[in-house]
């Protein structure tokens, strides 16, 4: 393995180890007592403490920290207070419908951006470049939510083509997928008109053309490959972020992912639950992160050149 990857793999098991002690710090601060808001308030002061003392926030701060990075390392993350299941197995219910929204709102988003990028910067100031722009401004102004509620009126209660919520099949996929697609789309396809504007700009650019190469080989195999850099980083932030983004969407669509399931921990004060939803979240955006590295590292020979 290259010097450079290894120094960027070490970066990634020190930042994890931050996130971790934070996530455990930020969580204990989380305003009420667990075991009251399971057993109410007219519980007896016996039955309070013993509750406590079965989860284990009856001890130090630095003891249950102690507890907590011990069972991390042995891939125990505890049992949700609520459910009294494994931590592991709820979160291995959730995973696979988080994974497959944010995959699929991820190809939606790329196919949009990619196309109305390219035809908005090779067009540029133009009447089809006006109405990308617009469409990229109206889409910085309409949050999620709204988006996913438009959508649900529009194709579920006017048309009735796909299910209101829940998760059921690819037509329940379409929706939520769509809404996060387009969420995602917008901040992309801005990126893609301005790397290609970018590049378009190069005096080799100018000299291809006057070689005699055709439009499209000038585009597609040379201009977008040049502009792939802060592409492939953007692609990887917003896949990051669609796990965690997909939080709203999951609500609105009632859609049984790692949102929904954090946004149901956190009412509860389920505190392992929450950790462990956090801590998926944040690996998974640590994790997407490391691979776009490495995809750097075999797209752009300029960074494999620091290695010599």
């Amino acid at each position: 393995m290259s010097k450079l990857l290894l120094f960027r793999l070490v970066r990634l098991l020190f930042t994890l180890f931050l996130l971790v002690t934070l996530v455990f710090i930020a969580i204990r601060f989380i305003p009420g007592d667990p075991a009251t808001m399971m057993l109410g308030a007219s519980s007896s002061k016996e039955v309070l403490e013993s509750l406590r003392k079965e989860f284990g926030v009856d001890q130090p701060l630095y003891i249950q920290y102690i507890n907590f990075i011990k069972n991390l390392l042995k891939g125990d993350l505890g049992f949700s207070w609520r459910s009294r299941r494994n931590v592991i197995k709820e979160l291995g219910n959730a995973v696979p419908y988080t994974l497959e929204l944010s995959i699929v709102s991820m190809i939606v988003a790329s196919i949009i951006a990619v196309f109305f990028g390219i035809i908005s910067a090779i067009n540029q100031n133009t009447f089809s470049d006006n109405i990308i722009r617009l469409f990229v401004l109206m889409g910085f102004s309409i949050p999620v939510f709204i988006l996913g509620i438009f959508l649900i009126y529009l194709f579920s209660f006017k048309f009735g083509w796909f299910p209101i919520s829940g998760a059921g099949g690819i037509k329940s996929l379409i929706l939520p997928a769509t809404t996060l697609g387009l969420f995602m789309s917008v901040s992309l396809t801005r990126l893609v008109r301005v790397s290609m504007l970018d590049v378009l700009r190069q005096n080799y650019v100018i000299a291809l053309k006057a070689k005699g190469l055709s439009d499209y080989v000038v585009i597609y195999y040379h201009v977008f490959r040049n502009a792939l850099i802060p592409i492939v980083t953007a692609l990887g932030m917003q896949f990051g972020l669609s796990l965690g983004g997909s939080v709203i969407t999951e609500t609105v669509f009632a859609w049984p992912g790692m949102g929904r399931l954090l946004i149901w921990s956190i009412n509860s004060r389920d505190i392992p639950l929450v950790q462990g939803c956090v801590l998926l979240f944040s690996c998974g955006f640590l994790l997407v992160n490391f691979i776009v590295d490495l995809i750097y590292f075999y797209v752009d020979p300029r960074i494999r050149a620091l290695e010599k």
